[in-house]
């Protein structure tokens, strides 16, 4: 009887402790969030091919509601949509501003964005992430030829700048 009995509490207490544990692990994943108005900068990201971009940002500004009833299709040309808020986007390659020309934004996530950059096409890809103490976007950069042919690329995770 004593053994029945102590191989049940042992079975509860295993079931107890693994829901603990997933509990505490659940809590320290990285979760997506909603992207919101602000900037998030790198420093000396490596695109390889001997390319470096030494000074990185990325800002999203809120651009207005009523956006959508004044804009011709040119206008909406690097903004994106979050449940029919209008933002714009901008980046800063080394002192240089881009405003971005096309921009895909879905489900939390940007897919898509770019311009131009020393003659050549810039692309940016990632999704805002909650981490502790501050929020990142983890992000791909893409240079390439205007006509194709990729120069370089690097994953970063973006470092939010709280002003």
């Amino acid at each position: 009887m004593n053994s029945k009995l102590s191989k049940k509490l042992f079975g509860i207490l295993a079931v107890l402790l693994s829901v603990i544990i997933a509990a505490m692990f659940s809590g320290c994943a990285d979760k997506n969030i909603q992207l919101y108005p602000g900037t998030w900068s790198a420093t000396d990201i490596d695109l390889g091919n001997g390319w470096t971009i030494e000074n990185f940002s990325f800002t999203v500004d809120y651009v207005g509601g009523d956006y959508l009833a004044h804009a011709d299709d040119e206008l909406l040309n690097g903004y994106i949509f979050i449940d029919h808020e209008a933002y714009s986007l901008t980046f800063n390659i080394d002192g240089e501003e881009i405003i971005a020309t096309s921009s895909t934004y879905y489900r939390k996530e940007l897919f898509s964005s770019g311009g131009t950059w020393r003659d050549y096409k810039f692309n940016f890809a990632g999704k805002l992430m909650q981490g502790d103490g501050s929020n990142y976007f983890d992000s791909s950069i893409i240079v390439s030829n205007i006509n194709g042919g990729r120069v370089g690329s690097a994953y970063v995770a973006l470092e939010e700048m709280i002003n």
